[in-house]
């Protein structure tokens, strides 16, 4: 999905690294037409994550707590971000921070896989740059504006490119983990008591939501309710959590209850779409005729 920047105002772009914490990075914007921004940029220097430490203890999946991280300081580090560990012998993993005690450690979001030793490498790996409201005016209102990231890690050098809109109202995620839950009560409470990463199934979903949205030629930030996107949202979810082996009591065969979710994916969407009041396609918030209650399983971006 491409990043949202909401049009008059200063917004951080971010791209992370699979590669490595990078030495030095730099970033030219272009225009969906491939030109200049209203303020060009060009090899701008871009801020690379600021953490950077070690462990000072054993840690990993031989210790009695394997998500505890002991750490020498934990300047910069923030929970929900997701931090590169490598041990000295070269084994490595990405750690989401569930937790931070303060210049003592961090709790991982799950167990480690590897072990790790005193000295090995805790970084981050994040990208940002922070684009001017100068380049979000309303002129610049558009979408699919590329970011090339250009970066160096170990000596060697990589290009990747990243994507976001300009938007008058960025879209809002209004799926939540209360609606997930009564979505099916009883496979939410087997998967929560499993301590599966329900947010995260959740943000998935979501996510997976908008794609399909998308395939389908809508843009999502110009439907006015995303609220209308929370059942397929949570019908998704729970899809994703079927194909995990997590099934109602009553269903004693998985494929079955995987079928009939696939199904419920399928109905929840059309249901969703097909309720949609306003489709705002000229993001401008001024309600036009042929914007109201159209026959939206028939809808493109530039009907």
């Amino acid at each position: 999905m491409n990043a949202q920047v909401r049009q008059d105002t200063a917004a951080t772009l971010y791209y992370q690294p699979q590669e490595g914490r990078a030495s030095a990075a730099t970033i030219t914007i272009k225009t969906p037409g491939d030109e200049d921004l209203a303020v060009a940029v060009t090899d701008a220097v871009a801020t690379v994550d600021a953490v950077n430490t070690t462990t000072d203890a054993a840690a990993g999946a031989s210790q009695d707590n394997r998500r505890l991280v002991p750490l020498t300081a934990t300047t910069s580090i923030a929970t929900g971000q997701t931090y590169l560990l490598t041990d000295t012998t070269g084994v490595k993993e990405w750690v989401e921070v569930d937790a931070i005690a303060s210049g003592v450690s961090v709790t991982a979001k799950s167990d480690l896989e590897h072990d790790y030793s005193s000295g090995a490498t805790f970084v981050g790996t994040r990208l940002s740059y922070l684009l001017a409201a100068a380049n979000t005016t309303e002129a610049l209102k558009d979408t699919d504006f590329r970011a090339e990231w250009t970066y160096t890690v170990g000596g060697v050098s990589y290009i990747h490119d990243t994507y976001y809109d300009v938007v008058r109202a960025p879209w809002y995620q209004a799926a939540t983990l209360t609606g997930f839950e009564a979505a099916n009560r009883e496979v939410y409470a087997r998967s929560k008591g499993d301590s599966v990463a329900l947010a995260d199934i959740l943000a998935e979903a979501w996510d997976d939501v908008l794609r399909r949205i998308e395939a389908k030629g809508w843009r999502p930030g110009l439907i006015i309710g995303m609220e209308r996107l929370a059942p397929p949202t949570y019908a998704v979810g729970l899809l994703r959590l079927a194909e995990m082996g997590y099934r109602p009591s009553g269903y004693t065969d998985l494929e079955t209850w995987i079928g009939l979710m696939e199904r419920r994916v399928a109905e929840a969407m059309d249901m969703a779409l097909a309720g949609v009041q306003w489709y705002d396609k000229g993001d401008d918030a001024e309600r036009s005729p042929d914007e109201v209650k159209p026959a939206m399983s028939s809808v493109r971006i530039g009907w």
